[in-house]
């Protein structure tokens, strides 16, 4: 083990090459040595700064023998984790219920939340719990306010927020931090978002802050998740989609 691995814990991000995954990685490589699970890229490609220094891990967080082989083998190489961050999510696929796709259903619910099951199994099975450890999870707004033509998407999403809690009272005596954040559509993610798709506008129109999630928001709110100084927040979900929830809780028009 080099001087680099001694000075950084371990973090691992999965879904490491989505939007957010390869964002947070960029930001996150910074202070901490990083184990990236992804699925669908090549990784090395998304990354500005890839380092030979993080492991780099092709997996399937839908099957759990995968997952389950995976850390195994990171633990044979003596890396044990104690901090997760989970921002893995399906493609996205806006159609009515009528409409959607029975595979495409299957597959967020599969990713979503048989994926945060699976990883946060493994994950807890090695954390040393005389340590602080802290698992961090990429929900949704549409968990609160539900989300047209996204059904699947925002009970997916809602699924995740009430694992956290359940999870939270579970281990919050052994030392595990688990919160969630619920961003709102990210001003950022020009692959899922079409600035000028009228819905989209409605929404900006629409919110208190009359614009979208900054991604600096989120990172923002991780570093706090993360921070060795944050030590008594647990189960908690904050919301980052530029006041939308008020809507949602007061039924403003």
């Amino acid at each position: 083990m080099n001087n680099y691995q001694l000075s950084k814990p371990y973090l691992i991000i999965v879904g490491a090459s989505g939007f957010l995954g390869t964002k947070l990685s960029t930001h996150l490589m910074k202070n901490y040595q990083l184990v990236l699970f992804y699925n669908n890229h090549k990784i090395n490609e998304l990354l500005e700064e890839p380092s030979h220094n993080h492991e780099i891990i092709k997996v399937d967080i839908t099957d759990y023998e995968q997952v389950k082989k995976v850390f195994c083998e990171l633990n044979e190489k003596r890396i044990f984790i104690n901090n997760m961050v989970f921002c893995a999510s399906s493609k996205i696929n806006r159609r009515n219920i009528i409409e959607k796709d029975n595979r495409d259903w299957n597959n967020t619910i599969d990713v979503n939340i048989k994926g945060l099951f699976y990883c946060t199994k493994e994950f807890l099975k090695q954390v040393d719990f005389e340590e602080m450890s802290r698992i961090i999870i990429l929900s949704s707004s549409s968990a609160f306010g539900g989300m047209p033509y996204l059904s699947d998407y925002a009970a997916a999403k809602a699924a995740q927020i009430g694992m956290a809690k359940s999870l939270a009272m579970e281990y919050g005596d052994k030392n595990v931090l688990i919160n969630v954040i619920a961003p709102g559509l990210i001003s950022e993610n020009e692959r899922d978002i079409d600035i000028n798709d009228p819905v989209i506008k409605e929404r900006i129109s629409k919110s208190p802050l009359k614009r979208l999630t900054n991604l600096n928001d989120i990172i923002n709110i991780i570093n706090y998740f993360l921070g060795l100084e944050t030590n008594s927040l647990t189960g908690q979900v904050i919301t980052l989609d530029s006041g939308n929830d008020l809507r949602y809780r007061y039924l403003l028009d």
